[in-house]
């Protein structure tokens, strides 16, 4: 796994679940912790600067195969076991544990929050088969169905103002949506040869 950010000038690589400055300093985007998975059911924090690790959730009962922070303690890890569940450090079983979709689940991604977002509170928007949906992990409620493509959604991305809203899938097609005004239309369809 490589993560860049336009304008950023942190490089994450997956390899050594290492985040790297533009200098080549080993640094981290929390301060102190990197999230992984892993096809041993866990979700591992690791301490960024000594590289062991810190803490091992095993509730998933079947391959982990995606995390995302939320904030400096909180996180979402989804599963092939079907679940979505939302952890804080402070604890040793799930804030949360959601049922969200009825297949294995391939990605998560909290929206941006704050100032010059339109987002106050974090929603995920979670990817399976052939679409994405946008929940609510604190009603424990879908708030929308995003459907166009025509093979397994396996990635999404938010524009940093929670405007946009990015799907890409194994149908070679890369959907971008517009999410503000919540009617979450289809705005741009890439097709990759």
């Amino acid at each position: 796994m490589l993560q860049v950010q336009i304008g950023m000038t942190q490089l994450a690589t997956g390899s050594y679940d290492r985040i790297w400055s533009s200098e080549g300093n080993l640094i981290s985007t929390l301060g102190n912790f990197i999230l992984s998975t892993g096809g041993d059911r866990t979700t591992i924090i690791w301490d960024a600067n000594s590289g062991h690790c810190k803490q091992q959730f095993s509730f998933h009962t079947a391959p982990a195969l995606n995390v995302d922070w939320q904030s400096d303690t909180t996180f979402a890890s989804c599963s092939d076991d079907m679940t979505l569940n939302i952890w804080n450090m402070s604890t040793e079983i799930p804030v949360h544990n959601l049922q969200a979709h009825n297949e294995e689940m391939y990605t998560i991604k909290w929206s941006p929050t704050g100032p010059g977002t339109m987002n106050p509170n974090a929603t995920l928007f979670l990817t399976r088969c052939y679409l994405a949906k946008k929940w609510d992990p604190q009603r424990d409620v879908c708030q929308n169905i995003l459907v166009q493509h025509s093979e397994p959604v396996y990635s999404v991305a938010f524009s940093p103002d929670d405007r946009l809203l990015a799907t890409d899938s194994f149908d070679k097609a890369i959907n971008l949506w517009d999410i503000a005004a919540n009617n979450f239309k289809l705005y741009l369809i890439v097709m990759m040869l």
